[in-house]
């Protein structure tokens, strides 16, 4: 998700929780962290408090508001603990697998005279392809 995209999804998520807040604004966004965003909130409160928050949005758009420091502690935790296949299997990284083998396929194959134009043509398309989404990906983040 882009910065843009998380400083308009987390107000809008905070104003659903607590609807007396106001001036509901994201002041920082710490990205890639425990497999999605940590995003931290400032906003005056119905007693016209200053708060700082912390939520973690999902890759997926979903923003999860702890309402308190114990519920963070915990999900933070959780996240914390990936298993290794999880990991592995992280979209980036299959990419970036992809992407690593059809170099390699592709300078074999130039080794190869009896290689296909056609087979090197179609492995060329992937490595692009596996490029673009890896390092757009990577850039989206950041």
């Amino acid at each position: 998700m882009t910065q843009e995209e998380i400083e308009k999804l987390v107000p809008e998520q905070y104003k659903k929780v607590y609807p007396k807040w106001k001036n509901v604004r994201v002041t920082q966004i710490v990205p890639e962290t425990f497999g999605g965003t940590l995003a931290v909130i400032n906003a005056t409160n119905e007693n016209n408090n200053e708060v700082d928050e912390m939520c973690f949005v999902f890759d997926t758009g979903k923003v999860q508001v702890f309402t308190s420091t114990e519920q963070a502690a915990i999900f933070l935790d959780s996240r914390s603990r990936f298993p290794w296949y999880q990991r592995v299997f992280a979209t980036s990284t299959l990419s970036g697998i992809v992407f690593l083998l059809s170099i390699l396929l592709i300078f074999v194959a130039g080794l190869l005279p009896s290689f296909s134009d056609k087979v090197t043509a179609v492995l060329a398309l992937v490595v692009g392809s596996a490029a673009g989404f890896y390092f757009g990906a990577s850039r989206s983040r950041g």
